[in-house]
């Protein structure tokens, strides 16, 4: 691996990781990538497309030309977009092919000599242990806010693009105790998972809450500063957008207040409240 500091800011969805990529952003010495869909446990992803041509036989050459015609989200063209193919294939022709090696070689070359170079949502996050082993001595930025929280910003958010759909209010009836269940299920799953990355990686771990987004902007910037290593007066936060919140128009810690079910909050209460006390969410 290259001389540099990796980062990667990992987590699950509605946890505000539009702020902290944009936040790390802002400062000179940072270049994270947006989301690309690296690899997922559930999802399409493109470490398994990368591995399948690799392992039809593809040369270096024929890689780097398929990638660059590749059907993929918009974030991952907007990167290769701000990388030479010719430059992208110096970089890989000496090195023996894998998904992980042309994930570094966007990353590196995307970051044009900054520092602390590394992405947002790389991987599900139990795949983070292989992407600390891949990218050694990298940290990694764990991302948590109220599950609660998370279920109704989800909600929120799915109602509104099924509504539009033929059948969408069938669909929404249905939709909320859905989404409620994956929510408490993946976050207990989540919540064990921090707990076993800080074991493994003591030092390298650090966990940002999404409320002190807004209830202690100052502390968690200087917490970022000394995790990373760079200066704290070099960050913006004035230069960040709020983008994709499912409440646009206002702080939306604590909406579950208003929002949760009497019914909801036991279900809450019940699988989770031991693991959210941990992180400083009470009943």
């Amino acid at each position: 691996m290259s001389k540099v500091q990796y980062m990667f800011i990992v987590g699950v969805s509605r946890t505000g990781s539009k702020f902290y990529l944009q936040l790390f952003n802002t400062h000179p010495d940072f270049s994270i990538l947006p989301e690309v869909n690296f690899r997922h446990r559930y999802k399409k992803d493109l470490y398994s497309l990368i591995r399948k041509k690799i392992n039809g036989g593809a040369s270096h050459f024929e890689l780097v030309d398929w990638l660059y015609t590749l059907e993929w989200k918009d974030t991952f063209h907007d990167v290769l977009d701000n990388i030479p193919k010719g430059d992208f294939l110096d970089w890989i022709s000496d090195k023996e092919l894998s998904p992980y090696v042309i994930f570094e070689g966007m990353i590196f070359l995307y970051s044009k000599g900054r520092n602390v170079i590394g992405a947002k949502f790389p991987v599900h996050y139990q795949y983070s242990e292989d992407l600390a082993e891949e990218f050694q001595g990298s940290k990694i930025v764990l991302l948590i806010r109220d599950p609660r929280d998370v279920f109704c910003s989800d909600a929120i958010m799915k109602r509104k693009w099924m509504i539009q759909t033929r059948y969408g209010r069938l669909i929404t009836s249905i939709l909320r105790p859905m989404v409620l269940f994956f929510t408490i299920f993946n976050f207990s799953k989540y919540l064990s998972y921090i707990d076993l990355l800080k074991e493994k990686m003591p030092g390298n771990v650090m966990t940002c809450r999404y409320e002190d987004i807004s209830n202690s902007q100052g502390l968690l910037i200087d917490q970022i500063a000394k995790f990373s290593g760079v200066s704290r007066a070099e960050f913006r936060p004035d230069l960040v957008e709020r983008k994709g919140s499912s409440f646009s128009d206002h702080n939306s810690s604590g909406r579950w207040r208003e929002i949760l079910r009497s019914h909801e909050i036991v279900l809450f209460r019940m699988f989770l409240a031991r693991k959210m006390s941990r992180y400083g969410y009470t009943f």
